[in-house]
């Protein structure tokens, strides 16, 4: 049988069993993909009931600790009334306390003033005869609160019990617009919905948005009654025609549906396979055509073609095929260019891998930072706790007065010391979060530093240290947050008193360098190297050598100094000639331009972390 004959022969035999083996394949990826996507969804539709079931939960635990109120177990509904609104400010998901009789007569209505007429019977009796019968918590669907507008919402009920069965059912009033975060948050396509539907058949919350009370569609309400969780094709109340995966939570019986369009299920899985079909039709045919044509000229070219991509990757250089047919040409230029591509990609994996490896290093060096600085603060909040407890021993046996002043000063500064720790904690936690506010106003600098020296006397006279003040020649004034800038001022004096020794000597300059102000801390104490300049501001990082960072000292002063600075706009710069040789911190805050009477620090006591008040002229010096 001659070449022609035989390619014809190959590619009808082989033509016929691949269109079956493809149309197969199709159809079997047609459902497994439809399978996984529906089990997706409605392991998606169980993640969300459990974020609403943990949401309701929440509220139950609240009102648990809110029923052990004194007010109420004693009856006194004005003292009770008090101590649920106080309760209702702290929970932003909630939108009003009620406190219900049995028979649904409003004793307490937390939204409504004292005294205001209520409602002497319930909006919603489902949820509260369960409540009250069972004695369980119970949850209802959408109620609208006739006192309030009809605002929408959903009433948490638990059974307040006595000595004869249930005395009360305090009542929580949840906003549908935390069920409609929890759905907005999953940022689903523009035309795919979801909702999630009361027992009643009704809308709690929706994607894309409806009116809360909205009847849900036939289809999702006739699904429900066949069956607890499942999926069905029907139509959504707009109209579109969808998919949808439904599950019902066991905790509320609120159900939530998860519509897909029908377009995105079927109709790209059938367009790949008409393709797919399409492609290998003209592909067979066009192999019974060219294959005589090709059967002498393609052999010996697709040989060469062999041979060179065997060398791929290895480094050789392609030697080329020299051919008429120009899709065998342009294949040896592909396999070149991949050649190409492949030496490329390697060079680029091993300059990944050795960034990867960096970044390892550097993550390693975090968790290890990270798990020094547990271990300091588990030490230095532990620090202050023994001198504390052996004080209140000394007081228990000790009579003589000035003994007991003796210990009681020194148990305030060890109280001072746990709490300039917790402060600073709290900081670094705030400045994460990005909540920690500042309430700006003119500040004069001079006073600012001034107040912040005399808050911090003390700690250089018991070091026997000189701390001098050089003013700026004018009066210098910042828009600023005057408590942060001087919890600044106060952390770089406090970090150039403990890392000077005794004896040594510390300078504060106010000056004025262009359109900012200038405030620099200079001292002559143990110094930095050039590594650690760059490294002095970083979180959970402590430089100093072992032993000379003092009890009291976290290492995170200086990271919240940097924050509350930016915070103002302003920069902090460090320097240093080296170990041995000093440090210089300088604080640089935009100038601001006010008639308006600048804020005088308030006088704080030393040690406080806070600033007093100070003329800020002339030269002050201590030690």
């Amino acid at each position: 049988m001659r070449l022609r004959s035989s390619l014809l022969l190959l590619s009808a035999v082989t033509a016929a069993p691949l269109l079956a083996v493809a149309i197969v394949a199709a159809a079997y990826v047609f459902r497994s993909e439809n399978t996984a996507f529906f089990n997706a969804a409605l392991t998606r539709n169980r993640a969300t009931l459990q974020a609403v079931d943990a949401e309701l939960r929440a509220s139950i635990g609240t009102l648990r600790a809110l029923s052990g109120s004194s007010a109420l177990a004693g009856g006194d509904f004005v003292a009770f009334h008090r101590e649920a609104g106080n309760a209702l400010a702290t929970q932003p998901a909630w939108q009003n306390i009620v406190l219900l009789t049995p028979a649904g007569k409003q004793l307490v209505n937390t939204r409504l003033p004292w005294g205001s007429p209520l409602l002497q019977s319930p909006v919603e009796t489902r949820s509260l005869s369960a409540a009250v019968t069972e004695v369980r918590p119970a949850i209802s669907d959408i109620t609208f609160a006739p006192l309030l507008d009809n605002e929408p919402g959903i009433a948490v009920r638990l059974p307040v019990s006595g000595n004869q069965g249930v005395r009360y059912v305090l009542t929580a009033v949840i906003r549908p617009a935390v069920f409609q975060q929890i759905l907005e948050s999953q940022r689903l396509p523009s035309d795919w919905v979801s909702g999630i539907v009361g027992t009643d058949g009704r809308i709690i919350a929706r994607v894309p948005r409806v009116a809360p009370g909205t009847l849900a569609g036939a289809n999702y309400r006739e699904a429900l009654t066949k069956s607890h969780e499942g999926w069905y094709r029907g139509e959504t109340i707009e109209g579109g025609d969808t998919y949808t995966a439904f599950s019902r939570s066991d905790l509320t019986g609120w159900s939530i549906g998860f519509a897909i369009p029908a377009e995105a299920i079927v109709g790209g899985p059938w367009r790949a396979a008409a393709m797919f079909a399409a492609g290998l039709l003209v592909s067979v045919l066009s192999a019974l055509l060219i294959a005589y044509w090709l059967s002498r000229r393609i052999a010996l070219p697709i040989a060469e073609l062999a041979r060179e991509a065997h060398h791929l990757g290895t480094g050789q250089a392609q030697q080329g095929v020299d051919s008429v047919i120009e899709e065998v040409t342009t294949l040896a230029r592909a396999l070149k260019e991949a050649d190409i591509a492949i030496d490329e990609r390697d060079r680029e994996l091993i300059r990944r891998g050795d960034s990867l490896a960096r970044q390892a290093q550097d993550l390693r060096q975090i968790d290890a930072n990270k798990t020094r600085f547990l271990a300091l603060v588990s030490h230095e909040l532990r620090s202050p706790l023994g001198p504390l407890r052996a004080g209140l021993h000394i007081l228990d046996k000790v009579s003589d007065p000035q003994r007991q002043e003796e210990v009681r000063c020194m148990m305030s500064r060890q109280l001072a010391l746990l709490e300039r720790l917790v402060g600073d904690l709290i900081d670094i936690e705030r400045i994460s979060r990005g909540e920690l506010e500042l309430r700006r106003e003119p500040v004069a600098l001079d006073e600012l530093v001034q107040n912040s020296v005399d808050t911090v006397g003390s700690q250089f006279e018991e070091k026997r240290q000189s701390l001098s003040v050089r003013p700026a020649p004018s009066r210098l004034l910042v828009n600023g947050d005057t408590d942060r800038l001087r919890q600044v001022m106060v952390n770089l004096l406090t970090n150039a008193c403990r890392y000077t020794p005794e004896g040594g000597h510390v300078t504060v300059t106010v000056a004025q360098a262009g359109f900012e102000a200038m405030v620099a801390v200079a001292d002559d104490g143990i110094g930095l190297s050039d590594a650690d300049c760059s490294r002095i501001f970083e979180l959970f990082v402590r430089l100093a050598p072992q032993g000379s960072g003092p009890a009291g000292s976290l290492g995170i002063g200086l990271a919240v100094t940097r924050a509350v600075v930016e915070m103002h706009d302003g920069r902090i710069e460090v320097a240093s000639a080296g170990l041995g040789q000093g440090t210089t911190f300088k604080v640089f805050l935009p100038l601001c331009n006010s008639t308006q009477e600048p804020q005088r620090p308030k006088i704080a006591a030393p040690n406080e972390g806070g600033s007093g008040s100070g003329s800020g002229s002339g030269m002050h010096a201590l030690g």
